[in-house]
């Protein structure tokens, strides 16, 4: 910023109104004081981040978080102008969170490109071309042309310093090729340059020296162009013609280039071509001349070197005073409300006691008008109590023979509901009975009547495709005939008459092993069996019940059937390996219905341990006896 911009800007924050008197003039204010700090960081740090705090509280007191942004942003500038590279990422970081909050786009990306720059210094070259590649993204999306271009530019200038040189000429092209239309000043230059660098690091030295070339007739073109670039130009051909073994060439270049340095070069510019001198007389033998263009360029790495050990001493000293600044003014604020708190108690406790006082006159006027009254109440009360005695010793006994006669209902209500279930269960043992019989003689015998009809026929005489599709019906027809006789089986087998429960169960375990998809092991002591016949069919069911889910809706490859005595009770446990269900889902399972009819009918009880990752089991617990 030049001095007449920075005049102008100083102007304008001297002829705004006092702090708070108005939102508009706050948030200019604000605005104006991060301008004016990030223009005087170089030269004056001190009160660069002076106005940043004054800045910062305007917006903390109007609540601003746009501006805020604009604050944290311009911290993480300063930072990074004096050096201070991993604070500058820290006040950065803050600011684009803040932004991406209020979606902020315009500061989204500058905070972004600020801490690219700042990442690529402190050489975390990935991090630095993530949020490049934001910033580019929002400023080509929201049309800011200069913006865009310098972030195509600081790109190529991250992957040059990862030495990614092919993909640096791409950023470093595509900004020059695109300002050929915009021409903003000296960005073309800029682009151009760098491509020439890159070029050179490749040993691309005829296209490099074109390159330089292109902007050496450029930099002549344009009236008081800094010299310190026109002395790293031509020192970059001087090196140029130097590896191509041009001496004579390189030697003029040189020349006028240390020429030129004379006039206004920089330690850096200096120190580069010092550097290329040195190379250029060691290359031609000249040695003498060689040893003092070294020497020249040692001294002034080292003052550079010694100038920047100086400034991250004065930056760190700043810093280090800076925190006590802050600290101090953390303090004076702390003060300041603690006093504006008591003083705040102060003058509320002095209100709360006057309206105490008060509401304490009102009160013992209440007080005395009440107590009239109760007296006049009390003697009422001394009567009302008397009736109320003779009225409890009434209800009492109306209490008593109601919750007899409650009782009495609840006790046949209980005996009635167990009859019900009993009933239920008993019908749905008669249903099984019938079902099984039909299945069988019926069902089943059509199905082997059809099956013995269809053999009749000729199967030579088909086509093979006929062919095919008799074998496929008569095989199907077997087959369901053998599903017909094992459910009419397993509904009620003849082993649970002839070898009670354990031999049922063992038929049962055995006829579903014969298939591959699921292995069922069985678990079960014969002294643990109850010898009623009736609980033994009930505790089959269950265990059927449970089986046929497994096989329906588990998934599973292994399955278990436990029943033993535990504490006086007997267990009946059916767990497998499958993909377990929901609990939420129980209520709509008819299958669980009937589980727990027949558990409630046998004055059983019924836990479920399952969820959608573990082993599911379900266990009955029985009171032997009841």
């Amino acid at each position: 910023m030049s001095n007449n911009e920075l005049d102008s800007l100083s102007k304008k924050l001297k002829e705004l109104p006092a702090t708070g008197k108005n939102l508009d003039t706050d948030t200019l204010r604000a605005s104006l004081l991060c301008k004016i700090s990030r223009s005087i960081i170089a030269t004056n740090p001190d009160s660069s981040f002076s106005l940043l705090n004054i800045a910062e509280q305007i917006c903390k007191y109007r609540e601003w978080h746009q501006g805020h942004t604009n604050v944290l942003y311009s911290r993480g500038f300063n930072y990074m102008s004096i050096g201070q590279y991993m604070k500058a990422t820290e006040y950065l970081y803050k600011g684009l969170i803040l932004a991406e909050k209020t979606n902020n786009l315009i500061m989204v990306a500058k905070c972004g490109s600020m801490l690219g720059i700042s990442y690529s210094k402190l050489k975390y070259f990935k991090e630095a071309k993530h949020y490049l590649g934001i910033s580019i993204s929002i400023f080509q999306k929201i049309n800011q042309p200069s913006q865009y271009l310098n972030n195509l530019n600081y790109m190529g200038i991250v992957l040059l310093e990862e030495n990614k040189y092919y993909d640096a000429i791409k950023y470093f092209s595509l900004c020059y090729e695109k300002n050929k239309n915009l021409n903003f000043p000296g960005l073309s230059l800029y682009a151009l340059t760098n491509i020439g660098i890159c070029q050179k690091k490749l040993n691309q030295y005829q296209n490099a020296l074109k390159t330089f070339s292109n902007v050496k007739s450029q930099e002549e073109s344009i009236n008081g162009y800094p010299v310190y670039d026109r002395v790293f130009t031509l020192a970059s051909l001087a090196d140029i013609y130097l590896n191509l073994k041009q001496f004579s060439t390189a030697q003029s270049h040189l020349n006028e280039a240390i020429l030129l340095n004379e006039k206004g070069g920089t330690n850096h510019s200096s120190s580069y071509l010092y550097e290329i001198a040195y190379k250029y007389f060691k290359a031609t033998k000249h040695y003498d001349k060689a040893l003092i263009f070294f020497e020249k360029y040692r001294t002034l790495e080292e003052k550079i070197k010694l100038q920047n050990n100086n400034r991250d001493i004065e930056n760190l000293k700043y810093e280090y005073e800076n925190e006590k600044s802050e600290l101090k003014l953390k303090n004076i604020n702390q003060e300041y409300n603690q006093e504006l708190r008591l003083r705040k108690i102060a003058v509320g406790s002095i209100i709360i006691l006057l309206l105490s006082g008060c509401i304490l006159g009102w009160n013992h006027i209440q007080l005395k008008r009440k107590n009239l009254f109760i007296q006049q109440q009390r003697q009422e009360i001394v009567n009302i109590n008397k009736d109320l005695e003779e009225l409890n010793c009434n209800l009492e006994k109306i209490v008593e023979n109601r919750t007899h006669d409650l009782k009495q209902a609840n006790f046949e209500l209980i005996k009635k509901n167990d009859e019900i279930l009993l009933a239920l269960v008993e019908g749905q043992t008669l249903e099984r009975k019938r079902v099984a019989v039909e299945l069988h003689d019926n069902l089943g015998a059509m199905i082997s009547a059809m099956r013995w009809r269809l053999q009749i026929l000729n199967r030579d005489r088909f086509t093979e495709k006929e062919q095919k599709v008799y074998d496929g019906i008569l095989d199907m027809m077997g087959t369901a005939y053998s599903e017909i006789r094992l459910i009419s089986h397993n509904l009620l087998p003849i082993e649970l008459e002839n070898k009670g429960l354990k031999g049922a169960l063992e038929k049962l375990v055995n006829d579903i092993n014969l298939g591959d998809k699921l292995h069922l092991s069985l678990h079960i002591e014969q002294k643990d069996i109850p010898e009623d016949k009736r609980f033994q069919l009930e505790i089959y069911s269950i265990c059927l019940e449970l089986v046929n889910n497994v096989i329906k809706h588990s998934k599973a490859n292994r399955a278990s059937i436990h029943i033993y005595k535990e504490n006086d009770k007997l267990k009946v446990s059916v767990s497998d390996n499958g993909v377990g269900f929901d609990h939420a889902t129980l209520s709509s399972g008819i299958g669980l219905k009937n589980i727990q009819n027949r558990v409630n009918a046998n004055h059983g009880t019924l836990y479920i341990a399952s969820d959608t990752n573990n082993i599911t089991s379900i266990t009955c617990y029985f009171t032997i006896g009841y």
